[in-house]
């Protein structure tokens, strides 16, 4: 069996003269040598050129693959081709552990690539979870295969730096995909002048946590249209920012329109706010709204969702005092309460959401809380007809609360185990989603 397997991998294009994961070790060890063809772990000390291209993939027919790297490597890589491979249900996930330290930049425009090519499913996915170092010169996520998912995750530890040599690439030139890249935390920085292209495929942004995006030499683009038109209509850019805990996010430029050849097509900013408000997106130079009206671009929507919001404050979603900005959003829709957009706040220098007005959430009331001999507390609540969701917290300072059961339809919940005489606990239920 796993000659076959091995068989089946090799017949992928993955590019010659390169290390090509064949799992005949450890199948989800990056050091196991035994996994790579020829059997030289990419980047280890001594390694030879014909090795510093990595090509991993999940197994065809549906197969699933997990590789997990912890190590640092001394030698530089040159692409990192990670794919999902052709089956249906196909998936790889590649952990870059902390202490991964991964140096893909042999050659000037060395690539990072999630499902860079090749014919795929629209069931299949690729994940790559950051949590150690990875320097590369480009990326490219999804370039030119048919419908995969593709997604970049910076986890708290993690640290990526593309240094330049080519773009940001979230542009798919076939005719379907999603591709992703979220922070939760770590760190994201980029040298030279270069752009994030969305908008010819399902492309999404999210920044959260204490993520420190250092995007001062990148313009975002959500308009970009493909190579090979006309596949491009009904395709959507999402930009999403969550909560104030953010460090750092900002770009050199935005261009935040939708190309006129998009049918159907859309970009959105959605902002979260939390009880201490929002992390503005900062542009140094102009934040363009409108591209060419009478080509018939598309002005994006706003979205900006005050339900964990104090009430009375203003939100600032942009900063634009080092640039300008030109046009305006189609719409604005404000989930958990209202508000005023004003485009020119703070001296025309600010987007923001003034006099914010939180809709507090009509929901039951915990009518009695008691512990037995077991240690579990148990929760009553005397409203019906519908379903609740029960959550807790150790913390009332925080805006963070623990999800103990999604969808409650009685009128008590068990939360096993949950007392103790030593740290106080809270309780609240809400309407589920």
């Amino acid at each position: 069996m796993k000659s076959l397997t091995s068989l089946l991998l090799l017949a992928l294009p993955f590019p010659l003269h390169s290390a090509t994961w064949v799992g005949l070790g450890d199948d989800a060890n990056w050091e196991d040598a035994a996994n790579w063809d020829p059997a030289v772990v990419p980047g280890s000390s001594g390694d030879t050129e014909a090795n510093r291209n990595v090509a991993i993939a999940s197994p065809n027919s549906g197969g699933v693959r997990t590789v997990t790297a912890e190590s640092a490597f001394p030698t530089p890589l040159k692409d990192l081709r990670f794919d999902a491979g052709s089956g249906e249900n196909a998936s790889l996930t590649v952990n870059l552990e902390p202490g991964t330290v991964i140096n893909a930049t042999d050659a000037a425009n060395s690539l990072l690539t999630i499902n860079e090519g090749g014919p795929t499913d629209p069931s299949a996915l690729a994940v790559i979870n950051l949590e150690g170092s990875l320097t590369v010169g480009q990326i490219r996520m999804a370039r030119d295969a048919d419908n995969p998912t593709s997604i970049l995750n910076i986890l708290p530890e993690g640290s990526l730096n593309m240094t330049g040599g080519g773009q940001f690439t979230m542009r798919n030139d076939a005719d379907g995909g999603t591709a992703i890249f979220s922070m939760s935390g770590g760190s994201f920085t980029s040298g030279g002048n270069r752009f994030i292209e969305m908008g010819a495929f399902d492309s999404q942004l999210h920044f959260s946590g204490d993520a420190t995006f250092d995007g001062s030499n990148l313009t975002l683009k959500s308009h970009v249209n493909r190579n090979s038109a006309p596949f491009l209509a009904g395709k959507s850019a999402l930009i999403r920012v969550t909560g104030s805990e953010i460090a750092q996010l900002n770009f050199k430029a935005i261009e935040g329109w939708t190309d006129a050849d998009n049918t159907g097509g859309s970009t959105t900013f959605e902002f979260i706010a939390d009880a201490g408000g929002i992390k503005p997106i900062t542009s140094a130079e102009t934040i363009d709204l409108a591209g060419d009206p009478s080509a018939g671009d598309l002005q994006p929507s706003l979205v900006v969702d005050v339900t964990n919001a104090q009430s009375g404050v203003d939100l600032v979603l942009f900063d634009y005092s080092a640039g300008s900005l030109l046009g305006s959003f189609a719409d604005v829709t404000i989930i958990g309460g209202g508000g005023t957009l004003d485009t020119a706040y703070a001296g025309n220098t600010q987007i923001a959401l003034t006099n914010v007005a939180v809709t507090p959430i009509a929901g039951p009331q915990i009518s009695s809380i008691t512990a037995n001999a077991s240690g579990d507390i148990i929760l009553t609540w005397p409203n019906g007809g519908t379903d609740y969701q029960v959550e807790t917290t150790t913390d009332l300072s925080s805006t963070a609360w623990d999800i103990l059961a999604p969808a409650i339809s009685g009128l008590t919940y068990t939360h096993t185990g949950g007392y103790s005489a030593t740290e106080a606990r809270f309780y609240r239920i809400r309407p589920s989603n």
